[in-house]
């Protein structure tokens, strides 16, 4: 098991900032976590996306408190977060 640095963090957000500003490996990523295409996703989703996708993300109570922020931040406030609040949740994942 490789332990994880800061270094590796910051490669990741180097690598995460660059796709956010591609609208179309924004809609990839995208599709990818919303795999069953209902345009909401939820915590469970969340979670699968980054233990396959993003593995140095996989870390339950930081997910949580990303999950949970993007939600605040969100106005449909229904428990999912829904596909206009995904760079909001991409983002709260490294902040």
């Amino acid at each position: 098991v490789k332990n994880k640095t800061f270094a590796d963090f910051d490669n990741l957000e180097v690598k995460i900032k660059a796709m956010l500003n591609d609208y179309s490996q924004i809609r990839a990523m995208w599709r990818v976590l919303d795999f069953n295409g209902n345009n909401i996703v939820s915590l469970a989703e969340i979670d699968k996306w980054a233990v396959e996708q993003y593995p140095l993300l996989n870390h339950k109570p930081a997910l949580m408190r990303a999950y949970k922020a993007t939600l605040a931040a969100g106005d449909k406030h229904d428990g999912w977060v829904h596909k206009k609040d995904f760079k909001t949740l991409v983002t709260n994942m490294f902040y």
